[in-house]
């Protein structure tokens, strides 16, 4: 390992120092690697040997006797080891990648709405860079569509939910997480789009000017019936009302076809008829025993009850 193993050396006088100092002439390559990787485990780490200080692959003067080695590299834990007299050259040595805890948020936006919504109980797929041995697999968000989990640091992940992702203009996206307790927010930009038709249950026909709500938009059915809307990757509800129409609610499923054929009642409204007697224009009294027809051209029979009373004039001989 040394240019000058054999050093002569001549004692004149008592208690005289003098030093051996040997000159190293063999070197040894020392390289790091990652236990988990993005495409491949290269990892350029930095390693502190017998003084020398070099980049992961770098040649090193060896020493003749057992010594510590050290490592570092971002996102891995430090390596302490040692290189030992015996040692073959190249050395190699595994870094172990460190995790952090983190909290993923998904939420949907629609377009020209500041608002977003929470993609509750959604299912998203995590995968990794091909190539990567880093874990990959499903999460399951909560209610609020948020999932906190531990996650390898500086690993390059890929979030898509698993269901309706044609749904979004950028349903994959990529994030390196890098920090302890880190927070991202993934916005899904929501593209698809379905048509609600709303018809009287009663006469069948469209209704227009009904007042609808769903998925944070606002607006009434055309003359038509119809409000087109963007729609969520998940089940939410939508409401829908009109002055005289008892307000209709309900849920959307994410998997259902375009149009939904929604149908609104109409509210009860009850009156009572009462028949006069008017002659010379005078009330004379009731004119009981006279047949009364109502009809209705959408339907069938009507019902009517109430306290609002009708005075109907005819003309006596």
């Amino acid at each position: 390992y040394y240019i000058n193993p054999n050093v002569a050396l001549t004692y004149t006088t008592a208690e005289q120092f003098q030093g051996i100092y040997l000159i190293c002439n063999q070197k040894i390559v020392i390289n790091t690697v990652a236990n988990i990787y993005n495409t491949n485990n290269t990892l350029a780490g930095t390693i502190t040997y017998f003084g020398q200080t070099l980049a992961s692959g770098g040649s090193f003067y060896r020493s003749g006797l057992d010594r510590q080695m050290t490592a570092t590299a971002q996102y891995f834990n430090n390596y302490v080891g040692t290189v030992t007299a015996t040692q073959t050259s190249p050395y190699t040595v595994t870094m172990n990648r460190t995790t952090r805890t983190v909290t993923l948020t998904v939420v949907e936006k629609v377009p020209n709405i500041t608002a977003t919504h929470p993609l509750g109980s959604a299912v998203i797929v995590r995968s990794v860079p091909t190539g990567s041995n880093a874990p990959a697999g499903e999460i399951t968000l909560d209610a609020s569509g948020k999932k906190t989990n531990t996650v390898y640091a500086g690993i390059n992940y890929t979030y898509t939910p698993k269901n309706n992702a044609s749904y979004y203009s950028n349903a994959s996206q990529t994030h390196t997480w890098t920090s302890e307790n880190e927070q991202w927010t993934m916005t899904l930009n929501v593209t698809a789009r379905l048509t609600f038709n709303i018809k009287s249950s009663n006469y069948g026909t469209n209704i227009s000017g009904v007042s609808c709500s769903y998925l944070g938009q606002t607006g009434t059915t055309d003359s038509s019936g119809n409000w087109t809307v963007y729609r969520s990757g998940i089940n939410r509800g939508y409401s829908f009302s009109k002055t005289n129409y008892n307000t209709l609610t309900g849920t959307l499923s994410a998997t259902q076809a375009s149009p939904l054929n929604l149908k609104m009642s109409e509210t009860s409204s009850s009156i009572t008829i009462t028949m006069k007697d008017y002659y010379q224009s005078a009330v004379k009294g009731n004119a009981n025993g006279c047949p009364v027809t109502l009809t209705n051209k959408s339907l069938s029979s009507v019902t009517f009850s109430g306290t609002d009373e009708v005075i109907l004039r005819h003309k006596s001989n």
